[in-house]
């Protein structure tokens, strides 16, 4: 609350504000999961490859093209070597399904292990396939989490509040008053220099300084300003765009009015 003024933010208010948050982290959530989940899908391909490679790479020297290495590799069965340091980088779960029984690859899968560089199948590379895919295993189950409990997404929205809180938490930089102050159009108004013309038909215009550039030795013109036929500038003129414009008539009255008020013209 503010002294003198209403409060700012009603209940109401905070629970539609509480709404968007939560379907924001929904959608993040959900979001974040499915590109996690798609790329632990591939990399089961890739470690069920690297587990037979030699099979595999003898596959792909027979086939005649790539789709039909596509098609050999997705109908061959495969299974989780019995190699020790894979098991003990691997989750469990994913130890026992893949030992178990065949598995056999999706099409996703056969072409990551298509365009899958030789780098990949040194014994380094290979625990790092096994490494990133327990990452992932981890990140798939918080992400799930988040989406099924109402309090785990309340404590997601805690944690990004208070970060922001963080971020942005410096004081108040504008002053908030129970009442508008009046302001002038003027206030909105950027002050630059322009270039206003008078034509001899008495035709009044403006435009941006930079119209009328320095030209070199065999450089391109620019039409400064469209006239009308048979028309043509008569008189031309530096001002800022708050400065005051007299305008008198034959009649000996003046006018006056803001250089901003003058219609604008782009150059041609």
């Amino acid at each position: 609350l503010i002294t003198g003024l209403k409060p700012l933010i009603s209940g109401r208010c905070l629970t539609a504000l509480l709404t968007i948050e939560k379907t924001a982290v929904r959608r993040r959530s959900r979001y974040l999961l499915k590109r996690c989940r798609n790329r632990a899908h591939i990399l089961e391909g890739l470690i069920l490859a690297v587990s037979d490679i030699d099979e595999i790479i003898e596959l792909i020297k027979k086939s005649p093209d790539t789709p039909t290495a596509k098609l050999n590799l997705m109908k061959k069965p495969l299974r989780l070597a019995e190699s020790a340091t894979l098991r003990e980088i691997l989750p469990e779960a994913f130890v026992k399904e893949r030992s178990k029984s065949d598995q056999f690859l999706t099409g996703p899968q056969a072409d990551a292990i298509l365009t899958m560089q030789l780098q990949r199948l040194t014994g380094l590379e290979i625990k790092k396939l096994a490494k990133e895919y327990t990452d992932l295993t981890e990140q798939i189950e918080g992400y799930e989490a988040i989406l099924a409990s109402e309090q785990a997404l309340l404590d997601i929205i805690r944690e990004d509040i208070y970060e922001i809180k963080e971020k942005y938490g410096d004081k108040r930089r504008t002053k908030i008053t129970s009442k508008v102050e009046q302001f002038d159009i003027e206030d909105l108004i950027a002050e630059e220099k322009v270039i206003v013309t008078v034509s001899h038909s008495g035709y009044v215009k403006r435009m941006p300084l930079d119209t009328y550039r320095k030209q070199a030795r065999g450089g391109k013109g620019i039409i400064g300003s469209d006239t009308k036929e048979g028309d043509f500038i008569e008189h031309l003129f530096t001002a800022s765009t708050h400065d005051y414009l007299l305008i008198f008539t034959n009649r000996g009255k003046c006018y006056w009015l803001k250089v901003y008020d003058v219609p604008s013209m782009s150059r041609q």
